[in-house]
């Protein structure tokens, strides 16, 4: 009966299984790109390093400009 009183509830269904099964596909690469870095744990180790210098260069450098100006 409900899917009488509302005709789009199928469709509302599929968007997100869809959605799901794309968020579930990037964590199944990711957690393969993971697991075929355990061996390399210094590569795992660099690369977080790396972002969160990354990271802090990006949020620190609009900072210090408004800290200048």
């Amino acid at each position: 009966m409900r899917q009488n009183s509302l005709p789009g509830y199928q469709e509302a269904r599929v968007i997100p299984r869809q959605m799901h099964g794309c968020v579930g596909m990037m964590q199944e690469v990711l957690s393969q790109l993971w697991a075929g870095w355990t061996r390399t744990t210094v590569l795992k180790l660099g690369f977080t390093v790396w972002l969160v210098v990354t990271f802090m260069k990006l949020f620190a450098a609009p900072t210090h400009a408004g800290l200048v100006v």
